[in-house]
């Protein structure tokens, strides 16, 4: 087994939160807490009890809410800032990028800073120069190198500081919300080269709010709740765990009767639905005293047939749902699909038109799955609501109607792979993001 890359035990950051009454210097402060003791009202401690090892050559993605911790634990790892608990043990060099502009001065040209960036980290002057070239063709900003980088725009900035980091060629390389610049050609670019780097044993860390970032550039994962580790292991079982708590999804429900289980049901049957991912109990307006059909699970799913809280734009997902139908009668599914803003994408039902494809002439258990192509959907956040009708009368009648039941998470799809965004920015608009045929030829004038 190698030597491990990074060793956190016992990890913990106290900060100390002074109270108005309070005031006037350290001195004051220090007789304040001989005189009362310790006031443990006053700690805040940013991380708690911290433990993980990484070896050589391991992509690691750090998540959590604002306030987590993230950043604390790379500026500790960093030696911006100290541990007030437990050890960090760095071995080989580091390289950190944590904010845009660190170790850049304003009034120096994008030249000049490369020199005083890179002497930060240690680099001589002569392995600068060797690099120089390489450093301005990967930062793609070379009409503009002899311009101070106070008119830089924010991504250029980075794009420079992503590019001097990056061949340093240091054994750990600590990033904070930094691979999100730059069109899908500059993001393929930086994946290359952490996958250079990586394959050559370099270990990476990656702090970032965005799961798709997070899920391309990593293998490994550590959820940060409240100071303390909440989850380590593989980038999308973490990253799902985090989206089904964090943003509410819910991609699997079963109705639970409560009191027609051993008998059966009433008209005073009462029911529950739970959220498998919460275990939550869940109002619903029409669940009572079902005459035709009543629905029993649903979820969300993929290509394998398993549940599903993260799929790719280039993935297929589809949901899935049981009812039971009490008696002879016609019953067709529908979904109706919620863009992120809450409006309504659109509405599908099966596509027969045969009215007997529908008929049901006793009680029986259903099962039916509809699939959503891949690439039909932008990134974020959508909602489904289920319904099941009777195509027999007019208008239809509605067996049952769940409303925005479950929902999903749809993030990038992998660098390098075709899709509609092509060379667009991150932000590509609208709800809905087919893949088309295109044809681009050339004509005579």
């Amino acid at each position: 087994m190698s030597e491990l890359a990074v060793e956190v035990n016992g990890l913990g950051k106290c900060y100390s939160i002074e109270k108005a009454g309070i005031k006037g210097g350290k001195w004051r402060r220090l007789a304040h807490k001989l005189r009362f003791g310790e006031d443990e009202s006053s700690k805040f401690w940013a991380l708690q009890d911290v433990n993980f090892s990484v070896e050589p050559g391991q992509r690691v993605g750090v998540i959590g809410k604002n306030g987590a911790g993230k950043s604390t634990l790379l500026k500790i790892m960093s030696r911006v800032s100290y541990p007030t608990a437990g050890e960090v043990r760095i071995r080989g060099s580091l390289a950190s990028l944590l904010e845009v502009g660190t170790g850049f001065n304003d009034n120096l040209t994008g030249h000049e800073n490369i020199y005083l960036n890179a002497s930060l980290y240690g680099m001589s002057r002569s392995l600068i120069a060797q690099r120089f070239d390489q450093i301005v063709a990967f930062s793609e900003i070379g009409r503009f190198i002899d311009t101070p980088i106070k008119h830089y725009s924010s991504g250029m900035r980075m794009r420079l500081a992503f590019s001097v980091a990056a061949h340093l060629e240091p054994d750990i390389l600590l990033l904070d919300e930094v691979l999100a610049v730059g069109d899908m050609s500059f993001q393929q670019k930086c994946l290359e080269r952490v996958d250079e780097l990586t394959s050559a044993g370099k270990t990476l860390f990656f702090v970032s709010h965005s799961m798709d970032s997070v899920i391309r550039y990593c293998t490994r994962c550590l959820w940060i709740d409240g100071g303390k580790l909440r989850m380590d292991g593989d980038t999308r079982e973490v990253t799902e765990a985090y989206v089904e708590e964090v943003l509410k999804v819910r991609s699997e429900r079963t109705v639970v009767s409560i009191g027609a289980i051993d008998g059966p049901s009433t008209a005073d049957s009462q029911h529950e639905v739970k959220a498998e991912s919460t275990g939550s109990p869940v109002a619903r307006e029409t669940i009572e005293n079902r005459d035709g059909a009543e629905l029993v699970s649903a979820r969300i799913i993929n290509a394998a047939g398993n549940k599903a809280t993260l799929v790719s734009v280039a993935e297929q997902v589809g949901v899935e749902l049981v009812y039971d139908v009490k008696g002879p009668g016609f019953y067709a599914p529908a979904i109706h699909v919620y863009c992120p803003s809450g409006t309504l994408a659109f509405a599908a039902t099966h596509p027969s038109t045969n009215i007997a494809d529908f008929e049901k002439g006793q009680p029986t258990r259903v099962k039916a799955v509809v699939w959503m192509p891949a690439h039909l959907f932008n990134i974020g956040t959508y909602s489904v609501s289920l319904v099941v009708f009777s195509p027999k009368e007019a208008p239809f009648k509605r067996y049952f109607s769940e409303e925005r039941y479950l929902s999903f998470h749809v993030v990038e799809s992998a660098i390098g792979e075709k899709s509609a965004r092509g060379l667009m920015p991150r932000q590509f608009p609208g709800p809905v993001r087919p893949l088309l045929d295109w044809s681009v030829n050339d004509v005579e004038r």
